[in-house]
């Protein structure tokens, strides 16, 4: 992202770890070996960045759905809005959206980032947990 802008809002959609492959190069998500490697070094690692760039008073649509197959089930949701919760400086979450399209009904969990909320405390603890 280029440095110094600020967006307004968000969407974000990620594929699930595992489920889609667009290319090879080592920063694609299909190429980690583990779901723990590709949620703190891929996907945390974007959640980093977009907040970065987000906007004070910014929004972040973000839309997950639990992987619920017997084989492998992974827990996004609750580990996403754990995340955002704890680290993301200034997160407040604002509800969640439902988009009904043609094969389901998809949520949108929406948070803004809102660094008047938040006490000079708790963004200097914020800050020392990305460290």
């Amino acid at each position: 992202l280029p440095e110094g802008v600020q967006y307004d809002l968000v969407l974000m959609s990620p594929a699930p770890y595992r489920t889609e492959v667009y290319s090879n190069p080592r920063d694609q998500a299909s190429n980690y070996a583990t779901y723990e490697q590709w949620l703190v070094d891929y996907f945390f690692a974007t959640l980093r960045k977009i907040w970065e760039h987000l906007a004070d008073d910014g929004s972040l649509a973000i839309t997950i759905l639990d992987r619920t197959d017997k084989q492998n089930p992974l827990n996004y949701v609750e580990v996403v809005q754990l995340y955002l919760q704890y680290k993301m400086i200034g997160a407040v979450m604002d509800g969640t959206i439902w988009w009904s399209g043609t094969m389901a009904d998809v949520p949108f969990w929406m948070w803004r980032k809102d660094l008047r909320e938040h006490s000079e405390a708790r963004r200097l603890q914020a800050t020392a947990a990305l460290k």
